[in-house]
């Protein structure tokens, strides 16, 4: 393969970079193309998650660094990575002994810190690993420099991407998603769901009587509520879940993978904790307020966005008009 054919290898390796949403993904497709290039047993890849956050731990290959080390890995390389290097560098005996200070496996003696700058931007490190089965790490510095650069460029264009997204789908008062994103994680949950034959399901929440706390404390005390009504939700809800303000004091989570079971134990868990706590406290108020929530479920109940919506907001008020504080499902009596 002679210079050019090489070069137009690497830039079609690395043009789908570009194409991901998600700097996680992007970092764990990152990686492997420069463990890969590079020959490296293992690697670490700490990037930026957003523009405005410095730092988080993305992706690991062979290495298995514990949730504990993984705050120690990103301090590192806030001092370190980011700081300290502005070009690749390999490190080996001592000096990789004093540099990673412990937080690697012994099965560990190399290491290639490659920085993933682009425009005078840092975006973040990756750390490929060698080991003494393989020895020292070698690679060319000019490719390594070229797929560098064009990672580099990847998470630019996906953290701008996320950026424009939260403009657009960020509710302003609680920071959670807003109504213009429900149809767009809906339907992509959707198709997750019929991709890999898992079930999906649908909370819609409306708060009960909520227009009291408008009218006996004002309205900006009813906003300080609603962003207390995010909080439980986001506490009460698994990691893979998606809370949306949907308006007013509506909510809805999207449950991917949730059996209607699942979805109404989650559900009940979010109604027990509204009724329990205490709302405006901070500002003097003693408030108790309850919450009605619908439950739709996929398959079962519906096959599409649209009407897993309808019928959770159907169910929802099916708990309105009897006892409040209460969670429906969308099948007929169901509750």
């Amino acid at each position: 393969m002679n210079d050019t054919e090489r070069e137009l290898f690497l830039y079609k390796l690395t043009e789908r970079l570009t194409s991901f949403e998600s700097t996680a993904l992007l970092a764990e497709e990152a990686l492997k193309i420069l463990a890969d290039l590079f020959g490296a047993a293992g690697g670490i890849c700490v990037v930026r998650s957003t523009f405005t956050q410095p730092m988080a731990f993305a992706s690991q290959i062979n290495v298995n660094i514990s949730e504990e080390l993984q705050q120690d890995w990103i301090e590192l390389s806030l001092k370190k990575g980011l700081s300290e290097i502005d070009s690749i560098k390999t490190l080996s005996g001592q000096k990789f002994n004093e540099f990673f200070g412990g937080l690697l496996p012994k099965d560990f003696s190399t290491a290639v810190l490659v920085p993933l700058h682009n425009g005078g931007e840092n975006f973040g490190i990756a750390i490929l690993l060698g080991d003494d089965e393989k020895g020292e790490i070698t690679f060319n510095g000019e490719e390594a420099k070229f797929v560098a650069e064009r990672v580099a460029i990847a998470f630019k264009i996906a953290l701008r991407y996320q950026e424009a997204l939260g403009l657009a789908y960020i509710d302003s008062l609680t920071d959670l998603y807003n109504s213009r994103y429900l149809p767009v994680i809906l339907d992509r949950r959707l198709q997750d769901a019929r991709k890999n034959s898992q079930p999906l399901s649908l909370l819609f929440l409306d708060m009960d009587n909520f227009r009291e706390v408008n009218n006996e404390h004002g309205h900006q005390a009813g906003g300080k509520a609603l962003i207390e009504v995010g909080w439980i939700l986001e506490r009460h809800v698994r990691a893979e879940d998606t809370v949306i303000r949907y308006g007013g004091d509506e909510y809805t989570v999207v449950l991917p993978a949730a059996s209607l079971e699942s979805a109404k134990e989650i559900a009940e868990r979010i109604r027990a904790a509204i009724h329990d706590h205490i709302f405006l406290r901070r500002e003097g108020h003693e408030v108790h307020l309850t919450a009605s929530i619908g439950v739709a479920y996929y398959p079962t109940d519906a096959d599409t966005p649209e009407a897993l919506l309808h019928l959770a907001d159907q169910a929802m008020y099916r708990g309105k008009e009897t006892t409040r504080n209460a969670v429906y499902s969308a099948a007929k009596n169901g509750k």
